[in-house]
């Protein structure tokens, strides 16, 4: 592999995998599901949160911390979150 594919793919494994989805909550407001792979920690999860909501802030509604494992032994740790964003009055 070249140095500049290197350099294209060093900056996405260190960031890790965060994605989100909107979704409704049970009052009917909006709200965000936000799911971090392995590579993404919690906390990264929680900033991607604040970066949805902005200075209003945010409500976690849930949050949950998966861990399955393969037949292989190895395992796969992931981050869920389920936030609604505050409403700035």
């Amino acid at each position: 592999m070249t140095k500049a594919l290197y350099l294209l793919i060093l900056p996405v494994v260190l960031v890790g995998c965060i994605s989100t989805s909107e979704l409704t909550l049970p009052d009917g407001s909006p709200g965000y599901g936000i799911h971090c792979n392995e590579l993404a920690n919690l906390s990264q999860c929680y900033q991607k949160a604040g970066e949805l909501c902005g200075a209003a802030g945010y409500q976690v509604f849930d949050a949950q911390r998966n861990r399955e494992f393969s037949s292989d032994g190895t395992s796969n740790v992931t981050n869920d979150l389920i936030i609604g964003c505050n409403k700035i009055t």
